[in-house]
């Protein structure tokens, strides 16, 4: 019969002392080493690498990290998940053994983009059908990425014990273009990343918007990368009407560029909002945290989810927010935020001046949203307890 334990993948080069962009991540390996699972399940961590800094960590080689070649190619994370491919193939008799010598029953993928491992039991994530879902961005379609991911997820979705989604409205999507078994899809919430547990007093915050030129409550914040689908275009549509009754207020963007970052500057340059409109490209979580506090509002313009997490974030923090009106951010915020339509400016328009008027109405709502909110990691904890141990269930009926 099979084991109890079972390995949990580390992605490759993860670091907690780093910062960048993988907050889910971060939050939920940050929180593992100190829950309890129940029945009995034993978990350790399982590295492609062939060591790792972390503890209690089983380390395959797929990726040996004491040759200098490797250690520079794979410094591109796409590079490193194809070397992993190939490595996977060629020494499978390996690291199938180091598993089964280990006792592990099955392995739990928590990023969607790690399932790699063919011949071996796993729980898979997914954490949205994005070329399905929406229009056709670039960053979807161009290139290898639509047939890449297509491949990749009508490859690992039928072979998973359980596949996991971040709300009911990401299950929904699964069982409507993946045709997966419903009782397979499971629900562990979205939640926000560790910025939400800082606390920052006053004086610094101040110090933070003045090093920015700054003022609380006079800028509207989107934290997001520059991909296509994260529209921030609508925004300077909006704010470009909106600076004419409110010359004083400024929009803030942070996140990296994935392409789309010297299209939005130009526009910005054209419309003559440069005095107004902030480019901070990453910056740190106590800045993050800042701007949450003293904000306008959060202004999430995704054209899709099915979730986002900035708004689960904003939502914990009592920062407003607006938002365009897909599924998963209803699921979230219910009638505490404001929802435009991605497709439209004018409806984005409509809702920064509504939230100047109603502003204090929608804190008390999302601040009342928040403590009855299930899309919290202690919650989540709880439901992937469950799963996991459901998915052992199933995994015992073979050796």
């Amino acid at each position: 019969m099979a084991n109890n334990k079972i390995g949990i993948w580390l992605r490759y080069g993860y670091n907690p002392t780093k910062g960048g962009g993988f907050s889910y991540y971060d939050a939920l390996m940050s929180k593992l080493d100190s829950f309890h699972f129940s029945n009995g399940l034993e978990w350790c961590f399982v590295s492609p690498s062939s060591c790792s800094e972390i503890d209690n960590t089983l380390c395959l080689g797929l990726i040996p990290d004491n040759w200098k070649i490797i250690k520079i190619l794979t410094k591109n994370y796409k590079i490193a998940k194809g070397l992993q491919y190939i490595s996977e193939i060629l020494f499978r008799k390996k690291w199938q053994k180091k598993l089964n010598d280990a006792g592990i029953s099955y392995i739990y993928y928590i990023n969607q983009d790690d399932t790699i491992l063919n011949g071996f039991p796993y729980v898979c994530t997914i954490w949205d059908m994005g070329y399905y879902m929406t229009y056709p961005f670039p960053e979807l379609i161009q290139g290898r990425n639509f047939k890449g991911r297509k491949k990749h997820f009508d490859e690992i979705i039928p072979k998973a014990l359980l596949v996991l989604s971040e709300s009911e409205a990401g299950k929904r999507a699964l069982i409507k273009y993946a045709n997966v078994l419903e009782e397979k899809i499971k629900v562990i919430p979205i939640f926000a990343g560790n910025v939400i547990n800082l606390s920052i007093n006053e004086d610094i915050q101040h110090c933070i918007l003045d090093k920015f030129g700054l003022s609380e409550n006079k800028f509207f914040f989107y934290p997001a990368q520059f991909w296509a689908h994260k529209n921030h275009v609508a925004i300077l549509e909006a704010f470009k009407r909106f600076k004419k009754e409110h010359p004083d207020f400024k929009v803030v963007f942070t996140g990296g560029d994935k392409g789309n970052a010297e299209y939005i500057k130009s526009i910005c340059s054209e419309w003559e909002l440069e005095a107004n409109v902030l480019f901070l490209g990453y910056v740190s979580k106590e800045t993050i945290y800042t701007f949450y506090k003293k904000c306008t509002c959060l202004i999430m313009a995704s054209y899709f989810g099915p979730t986002n997490m900035p708004p689960i974030e904003a939502m914990h923090l009592g920062c407003p927010v607006i938002c365009t009106d897909v599924d998963g951010h209803k699921e979230i915020l219910n009638d505490s935020a404001i929802y435009f339509s991605a497709v439209s400016w004018q409806s984005l328009l409509e809702a920064m001046c509504k939230m100047l008027i109603e502003r204090d109405t929608y804190i008390s709502r999302i601040i009342e949203q928040s403590q009855n909110s299930k899309f919290n990691i202690d919650y989540a904890l709880t439901q992937l307890d469950k799963y996991l141990n459901l998915a052992l269930t199933i995994r015992k009926t073979w050796k």
